[in-house]
């Protein structure tokens, strides 16, 4: 026979010493399993602190800090990339919806007075409607014609749009790119038509609505502005009976916020978003209730 024979004590040998390696291996085995699978569960949490590295036997002294999401942290911040609120990627962007002459602006405005400059960043829509008084290009709305947002529709440039009254409205995909890329929270001004365009594309966001105290107070304020002919107040007091039934149908939006005054409504909405975005518990101005006193009337210098 030209096969290899191993003579049966010496294969007995063999196995009894491959026995005792798988011994003495396996407690350093289980010690690599182990360090692998936390840094594995550490950095699926997005936390790459030098104290939790593999290999690393940790620092039970280290010091404790709060990352971008509000979350207390052992270890040193150094190299954490998230150790600070300006390091947060991609936050969802904040969908604000209401009909017409809710306050929706004045709103927004005082929401963003809250808190430093670099917090919220508003997403400027595209409309085709004229200017109202007082309105700037690029800063309440990028005024265009019907023919350019109609061929920047059709190019897949906008992450929704509707035509509202006549009018076209729009949110460029470029707009909240830019935003999410200096890590602010966007705020999304739309309508119903907008909100649902939204959720079909499939991006994170968080929705709430904003409705009027009662239908006669909402055409105070339509009749308040002075800019509207009685046909529009009419045409936009009908679209927002159906606008209302939507927002306040459970399930459409996350939160529902009813607009009586404009600073309580903002200091429901701080604490809504603090539950959303831990982040801004320490990061409030230390001057954001110097105005709680001024009565302020609602305003909308947006959609529709």
């Amino acid at each position: 026979m030209n096969g290899l024979q191993l003579n049966p004590c010496r294969l007995s040998a063999l196995l009894l010493q491959s026995f005792s390696a798988l011994i003495f291996l396996a407690p350093a085995t289980a010690f690599v399993y182990k360090q692998t699978n936390t840094c594995t569960r550490i950095r699926h949490h997005w936390v790459i602190s030098d104290a939790f590295r593999c290999g690393s036997t940790g620092n039970d002294n280290a010091g404790e800090y709060q990352d971008a999401y509000g979350r207390s942290i052992q270890g040193d911040a150094t190299n954490d990339p998230l150790a600070t609120e300006n390091t947060a990627p991609n936050l969802d962007p904040l969908v604000v919806c209401g009909p017409s002459g809710v306050g929706k602006g004045t709103v927004i405005e005082s929401l963003r007075n809250r808190f430093p400059p670099n917090v919220f960043g508003f997403s400027v829509s595209h409309t085709t409607r004229q200017p109202r008084p007082g309105e700037v290009h690029g800063q309440h709305y990028f005024f265009t014609s019907h023919e350019d947002i109609q061929r920047d529709i059709a190019q897949g440039l906008f992450v929704e749009h509707a035509e509202v009254h006549g009018n076209y409205y729009g949110t460029s995909k470029k707009a909240i790119e830019f935003l999410q890329g200096e890590s602010k929270i966007t705020i999304l001004d739309i309508d119903v038509q907008g909100v649902k365009a939204v959720k079909e594309s499939g991006i994170p966001a968080k929705y709430v609505f904003i409705a009027p105290p009662s239908m006669e107070e909402l055409e105070g304020r339509l009749r308040g502005r002075g800019t509207e002919t009685e046909e529009a107040i009419q045409k936009r007091l009908g679209n927002a009976a159906s606008e209302i039934e939507y927002g306040t149908c459970e399930g459409n939006f996350d939160h529902v916020f009813v607009n009586r005054d404009v600073e309580q409504t903002v200091d429901e909405m701080v604490e809504v978003l603090t539950e959303w975005f831990p982040q801004l518990r320490t990061i409030q101005r230390s001057d954001s209730g110097s105005d709680k006193t001024k009565k302020t009337q609602p305003t909308d210098s947006v959609r529709p």
